[in-house]
């Protein structure tokens, strides 16, 4: 394996770092009361659970690694990465289109960008796994970093809405 686990075990810690910035927002302002609007739960539970799939994604390339010895360590890591990335893409998706007022929470052209991007690393990672393109280990932190991004977005969105303040 090429990668470092060093990297890994960085950006599992920031992973691990976003689901406890996502107490935060759960005590500040009027959600403290527990005044959550529809929205603001779904970009909550997609904020946790985007969060802690980077933390313990992060380690699959390294167990992977320690489990196998052989050369399709990276594709073998990238394809299990990247089903953990489907899944959090569906239920976010899911999760939006169930509620207007969740899709409203977001800034315009935001949700476009982050679905069309995170399908983009999908097909590209489903591809390097299954040998069509290489650059297998960019594709992992690629990944990951996608999904941190996207966790980060979430945490932006739920602190700059007005659920953050105490006024009314």
């Amino acid at each position: 394996m090429i990668l470092d686990s060093e990297i890994l075990i960085g950006i599992a810690a920031l992973g691990l770092t976003l689901t406890g910035f996502s107490g935060l927002v759960a005590v500040l302002g009027k959600r403290s009361t527990g005044e959550w609007r529809e929205g603001e739960k779904v970009q909550f539970v997609e904020l946790a659970i985007i969060s802690l799939t980077v933390t313990f994604g992060a380690f699959i390339p390294i167990l992977v690694a320690s489990a196998f010895k052989t050369t399709l360590v990276s594709p073998i890591a990238l394809g299990l990465i990247s089903i953990a990335h489907i899944g959090c893409l569906v239920h976010g998706m899911l999760s939006v289109t169930k509620s207007e007022e969740a899709r409203a929470e977001y800034a315009t052209g935001v949700l476009t960008f982050l679905i069309g991007g995170g399908v983009l690393i999908i097909a590209a990672s489903l591809g390097s796994t299954f040998g069509f393109i290489g650059e297998t280990e960019l594709l992992i932190l690629l990944n990951l970093v996608w999904l941190l991004l996207v966790a980060v977005v979430n945490f932006v969105q739920l602190l700059t809405s007005s659920g953050f303040t105490s006024e009314s």
